[in-house]
């Protein structure tokens, strides 16, 4: 039958469909997998724990299950679960099962748990109710935890159960078998988010009457992973000994199977659960970093490296707070290459522990966490949440200064000016105690360095003081870079290796695509060093915050060039910025190094012999900065009203246009970076949420904003309309497909070549095939967590099934009418939705009576019950008929039913496929052998304990009775029989003088209470107490295992039979079996026995005892 929805729980609400009984009557309930989910009501315990109550119907079943997180089955993660009326309980897909089905069932994508399948009826019924309570957040006190914590292994936690009760539920139809034949059984699922469990609890009080018309099916399906039908009597009527029989953790009617391999287990739920809990504790705090918003400003950062194979870029160095950051850029056309690529769930990403300084951190709680978080929805999200990527509007670009040429500098708050000194210089020092040191030499004429320039000098070395010292310098011939890093020289290895890198202590050294040097420190300066035709520039990179208040040649960093030419160690008014070249030599010359304090030169031995006397541009040209026509004036612009007073240096004092012509060049190189870094292009905006739900065949648009000067693109790898009217852009687009795709959106600003970051949308996607609702809220489980293309699922109409209804749904699935040999014909949708049910039985074959669109079994022995009156045993239903035979574990002799001793319950044999429980390595330690005793396993589902010599017992846990000692026999051994003898004698003789009283009347005690057809089989209780098992008594004789409480057959030429079992220890009144004839213990006296002559019809002898009901109490499993 087909289904609809409901209301869930307090947490969910499902639209509400329908589904039928076989009665006709309309009822509720489907999902998209086929079968009859009926409307549920809930009741809330607590926040943590709510009790889901199925509706009174025949083959109804619940609504998905809310589960917190996923259900692992072997290795596969379930989302959904679903209880039947019927006995089962399915994972995955709903599966109703109106008759039940030998495993496997053949859908690799649906798991069944099966305690007891058969086709149960609780309509209209007083008694019976199915309910499943789910516990959330379950910790080691939860009542349901302890209530199997013996059982599971000991590192086993769960966080999630599910507790499902079959009360007193009856066969189909109940208005004929409620009061009857009702049963009580449970299941409770266990998991902790990694491994399951599942446990089959039947009440051996309340079993299912035997009866040939059934056959349950008892067992366990695992989809792809196999199946195991551990009940060897499952699919027969016998299946009923279930709850009798003794389950594989030693209790009867107890039953427990892992739904894992623990080599297969992923840990995943646990990191993710315990990465969460340390979160929590640990919190990541501002400032957090953020990404460029394109490319361009990338490679102006010198922070970042990028890679060119995955389009990404890493933050060299970690912040002040250890973190770091990864930011990915689109790398095709669409919408705009170079463009930063954000989301909530990547590719970009925040690391709490930067990858090189902190990489074992960095791996267990950014990527590992990650990893694990992101295979169920919920704890992604949260995983994100925690780790999500700043957008590039919080982008704070470096600021940059220079010193290159001879000698140039641009400050960091970009005051221009020369410097031709002659000596080391403090570059820069900042209050975190790093500094950058340069060192000034004469140029050589011609490249001879015995003919040093007297006037001009250059950078050839500059030395990186801090947590690792760096030199970079010259080599003796003015040809190339030497490196040392920490007083060791790495030049070979950087001049042969193009894939230099090495990281230190917040310091990252590697070679650029230009052969250059960088230095990437945090805090502090971030520098590339290049050579420059027998001179050294420097560029230096980095975070305003991260060189504020600096002192040195390149300025003070704080926005106001005004002080940029201050005097070191000196609290005076620096120099204005209309001061002449010579004033500014003069005063800068403050910050060079004492020879005995000289950084480069204690480390690499150079000194400075030869007298420098600088030349000035303004005193050469006087006029050089105002006569904006002249050509040298002209060539060195860099924009209308800059220019770029290095290069009116090289053209004017040096002579030198080539010269003059490429520092033009850095200077405006420069400029741009400046411009590009410090140039922020807004984002798209939208009012809209980034998440967008959309029906296939249903247009769907956006609009988003945008500033006046740029342009705005979408991606192209799908079919839209994408109008932009230069204030936003307008997007139209009507999806036709299921297929993946990507939709983001980006703006441009041509002239600089920048790109705003990329908006871009997770999509959730649902196509109910016109047959169905979009259920937005209930994804997939295909659907990887962190993907932003997400399908939905749906729920569907009466007579269409699937995950997104696009299948006529088959009627006949199931066999709704095969238990009764009629044919079934599925109803095409427009007819389930007209009839209310979704298929046709064909007439009800003789023996059966129709009910409603369904049939059921005509009870005959019900109906008559002189059927068997004159057929050998008594009247059994079968399905459309009866036959007459002995009941179980009796045979007719010929003229009467024979019974057979009652074998001991043991574990059956097992039909396993995949065995789910390894007894011996699964029990913890109070259900080990004791006393050195030693496991093995006997199949599948049965282990026992051989016992060391001295103990017995199921768990070796007592020791054998010594033998009586030569002394002690006599009154160990014969007192006790004798009396036993004495009272067997007496009684006899009683029993005896009866049966003469009994024969002079003539007296026919055949009895009419034997409506099971057992002739002539009688029995007498024993009158002294029979001994129950306690490990505290020492029995009579013998071990546990040969005590009987068995009843002897009886035959008719001797009716009569007394066996007296005698206990070594003597027994109150309280403690004899709940079934002694009479109120009060045996009196043995004379007197007793003429009361007996005298009053026989108070001695119950004559009464024959049905052989269904043991004379003798059953032995308890407690005892």
């Amino acid at each position: 039958m087909t289904a609809t929805g409901g209301e869930v729980s307090a947490h969910e609400t499902d639209v509400t469909r329908y589904g039928t009984d076989r009665t006709g009557s309309s009822s509720s309930g489907t999902t998209p997998s086929a079968t009859t989910e009926m409307p549920t009501t809930a009741s809330v315990i607590s926040t943590d724990i709510f009790t889901i109550v199925l509706p009174k119907t025949d083959d109804g079943t619940s609504v998905a299950i809310p589960i917190s997180g996923n259900i692992p089955v072997y290795g596969t993660r379930y989302k959904q679960i679903h209880v039947s009326v019927n006995g089962l309980v399915s994972l995955g897909n709903n599966y109703v099962g109106y008759n039940p089905r030998h495993l496997p069932i053949g859908s690799n994508d649906t798991v069944l748990f099966a305690p007891f399948w058969t086709d149960f009826d609780i309509r209209n019924t007083s008694e019976s109710s199915v309910f499943a309570t789910v516990y959330q957040n379950v910790k080691n006190t939860t009542n349901i935890t302890q209530e199997w914590r013996q059982y599971l292994e000991p590192d086993f936690n769960p966080t999630w159960a599910l507790d499902v009760h079959w009360e007193q539920v009856c066969p189909f139809p109940a208005q004929i078998y409620d009061g009857k034949e009702n049963t009580t059984f449970r299941l409770v699922l266990l998991t902790d988010g990694d491994r399951s469990l599942v446990a089959f609890d039947y009440d051996k009080n309340k079993a299912l009457p035997y009866s040939l018309t059934r056959s349950p099916i008892i067992g366990l399906y695992f989809g792809s992973a196999g199946y195991s039908s551990f009940f060897n009597k499952t699919g027969t009527p016998e299946a009923v000994d279930v709850s009798s029989a003794m389950g594989n953790i030693g209790r009867i009617g107890k039953w427990l199977f892992k739904l894992y391999n623990k080599n297969d287990v992923s840990n995943a739920t646990a990191i993710c659960r315990d990465w969460l809990l340390q979160e929590s504790r640990d919190e990541v705090t501002s400032p957090f970093p953020a990404c460029p918003c394109s490319t361009s400003q990338i490679f102006a950062d010198l922070n970042f490296q990028f890679d060119n194979v995955t389009y990404c870029a890493d933050l060299m160095t970690p912040t002040t707070k250890g973190y770091g950051l990864h930011c990915c850029y689109n790398p095709t056309d669409t919408p705009v290459r170079g463009s930063l690529l954000t989301g909530s769930r990547g590719p970009s990403a925040f690391y709490r522990y930067h990858p090189e300084m902190y990489a074992a951190l960095h791996q267990s709680r950014d990527i590992d966490a990650r990893d694990a978080c992101c295979t169920d929805d919920i704890t992604c999200k949260q995983y994100f949440s925690r780790r999500i990527v700043s957008s590039c509007s919080s982008y704070k670009p470096p600021i940059i200064a220079v010193a290159f040429g001879s000698p140039n500098l641009q400050t960091f708050d970009e005051l221009e000016y020369t410097f031709s000194g002659n000596e080391e210089y403090l570059m820069a020092e900042t209050d975190t105690g790093s500094a950058l040191y340069g060192t000034m030499e004469p140029i050589w004429i011609g490249d001879d360095p015995n003919k040093p320039n007297n006037s001009l000098t250059a950078f050839t070395t500059f030395t990186f003081v801090g947590t690792t010292n760096v030199t970079v310098s010259q080599n003796d011939k003015r040809t190339g870079i030497e490196l040392t890093v920490a007083g060791k020289s790495l030049t070979s290895s950087f001049q042969h290796n193009s894939n230099f890198r090495k990281t230190y202590q917040n310091m990252t050294v590697y070679k650029n695509r230009d052969d250059c040097v960088v230095l990437v420190q945090t805090p502090g300066f971030s520098t590339t060093f290049c050579e420059a035709k027998g001179s050294i520039s420097a560029m230096v990179v980095t975070p305003p915050e991260a060189v504020r208040n600096t002192r040195g040649l390149l300025g003070t960093a704080n926005s106001n060039k005004s002080d940029d030419l201050g005097i070191r160690g000196r609290t005076v008014e620096p120099l204005p910025l209309t001061s002449t070249d010579r004033e500014i030599y003069s005063q800068m010359t403050s910050w060079s190094v004492s020879p005995d304090t000289n950084i480069s030169s204690s480390q690499n031995g150079s000194s400075n012999a030869t007298d420098v006397t600088p030349l000035f541009l303004d005193e050469i040209y006087p006029n050089v900065y105002n006569d904006v026509n002249a050509t040298d004036y002209v060539a060195c612009l860099l924009t209308d009203t800059v220019v770029s007073k290095a290069c009116l240096y090289n053209r004017i004092v040096l002579q030198d246009d080539v010269t003059a012509n490429k520092t033009r060049t850095v200077a405006d190189t420069i400029m741009n970076q400046k411009e590009v870094l410090q140039t922020q292009i807004p984002p798209l905006e939208t009012s809209q949420s980034r998440i967008l739900n959309v029906t296939v065949g249903t247009p769907m648009s956006l609009y988003l904003k945008h500033v006046p000067s740029v342009t705005a693109s979408c991606n192209s790898d799908i079919t839209a309309t994408c109008i932009d009217n230069s204030t936003g852009v307008m997007f139209t687009w009507t999806p036709v497909s299921l297929d993946t795709v990507h939709l983001s959106f980006a703006v441009e600003d041509i002239k600089l070549g920048l790109a705003s970051e990329t908006v871009e949308y997770e999509i959730q996607i649902c196509d109910c095939s016109g047959h169905g609702a979009c259920r937005f809220d209930r994804l997939l489980s295909q659907s990887h967590p962190s993907d932003n293309f997400r399908l939905a699922s749906c729920d569907c109409d009466i007579g269409w099934t699937g995950s997104h209804c696009e299948l006529d749904f088959d009627g006949c699935q199931g066999a709704p009418c095969s238990s009764w040999g009629a044919n079934c014909t599925d109803l095409i949708p427009a007819e389930q939705q007209k009839q209310k049910h979704p298929y046709k039985c064909s007439e009800c074959p003789s023996g059966y009576r129709r009910i409603g669109i369904g049939c059921f079994d005509i009870d005959e022995c019900y109906e008559n019950a002189s059927l068997c009156d004159n057929e050998p045993g008594i009247c059994f239903n079968t399905n459309g008929n009866y036959t007459c035979r002995c009941p179980r574990e009796s045979t007719w002799n010929g003229s009467l039913c024979i019974s057979h001793p009652e074998q001991s319950t043991t574990v059956p044999e097992s039909s396993t496929v995949q065995s789910p429980v390894d007894l011996c390595g699964y029990y913890n330690e109070t259900h080990k052998c004791q006393n050195n005793g030693t496991c093995q396993l006997q199949n599948t589902n049965d282990s026992i304990c051989v016992c060391t010599s001295g103990y017995h017992g199921d768990q070796c846990q007592l020791p054998n009775v010594a033998s009586p000692r030569d002394g002690d026999w006599v009154v160990e051994i014969l007192l006790p029989a004798a009396a036993a003898v004495a009272i067997a004698i007496a009684t006899l003789c009683c029993i005896l003088a009866v049966v003469r009283r009994r024969k002079k009347r003539g007296l026919d005690e055949e009895s009419d209470q034997d409506s099971y057809g057992i002739r002539g089989s009688y029995a007498v209780p024993s009158s002294i107490f029979l001994p129950r098992f306690n490990t505290n008594w020492r029995q009579f004789y013998g071990s546990p295992s040969t005590w009987n409480d068995t009843a002897p057959t009886v035959h008719r030429e001797r009716p009569l039979q007394f066996p007296i079992t005698y206990p070594y220890d003597n027994e109150t009144n309280s403690s004899r079996p709940a079934n002694s004839f009479d109120d009060q213990s045996l009196d043995t006296t004379p007197e007793w026995c003429n009361n007996i002559l005298l009053q026989e019809e108070e001695f119950n002898i004559g009464r024959p005892i049905y052989k269904t009901e043991r004379i003798y109490p059953h032995l308890d499993d407690s005892y």
